[in-house]
């Protein structure tokens, strides 16, 4: 379970409608092999339905009215470039501050449930990325492509729901 969770399911913290989204502007067109994982995938995100809503009534407004003052640096760059030991490395000085797995996996619920949340990824997460033996844990740095994909924001990580519509870059 914890490898499929970590590997081939990295929006399962967006929203329905965002996934929805993505489905209408491919025309509906999900290869048959790709069936269960959007199916699986809309499932485990209606399951986190109630708890976004409940976030967004009672944080959306608080949300909404922070400002931040301080220019945020970001790291940027291509897999295996580094940029998971920068983050890595960052994450130990206390004058910066990351986004961790927590927070790049499931946006939406940020301050909700964090008890359940927390119990979740513990489940979910392997304890070491099968890529580069990096360990996970749901308070570590976590790449912020996969937010940005969960957001619905253009990603090479929705590749893997409709391969046909994203070219190699």
């Amino acid at each position: 379970m914890k490898d499929w969770m970590s590997q081939r399911e990295p929006i399962m913290g967006s929203m329905l409608t965002i996934l929805w989204k993505l489905t209408f502007q491919n025309k509906l067109r999900i290869a048959p092999k790709y069936w269960y994982r959007f199916g699986m995938t809309n499932l485990i995100t209606s399951l986190y339905a109630p708890l976004r809503i409940a976030e967004r009534i009672r944080f959306g407004r608080k949300i909404k009215k922070v400002k931040i003052t301080a220019a945020p640096v970001f790291i940027i760059g291509h897999w295996r470039t580094g940029t998971t030991l920068l983050h890595y490395l960052l994450s130990l000085d206390d004058g910066w501050a990351f986004a961790t797995n927590k927070e790049v996996y499931l946006p939406f619920l940020m301050f909700t449930a964090q008890k359940l949340v927390d119990k979740m990824l513990d489940f979910a997460l392997p304890e070491r990325r099968p890529m580069d033996d990096v360990k996970l844990g749901k308070d570590l740095p976590g790449e912020e492509e996969f937010a940005l994909a969960i957001r619905g924001v253009k990603s090479f990580l929705l590749q893997l729901y409709v391969p046909e519509e994203y070219s190699p870059l």
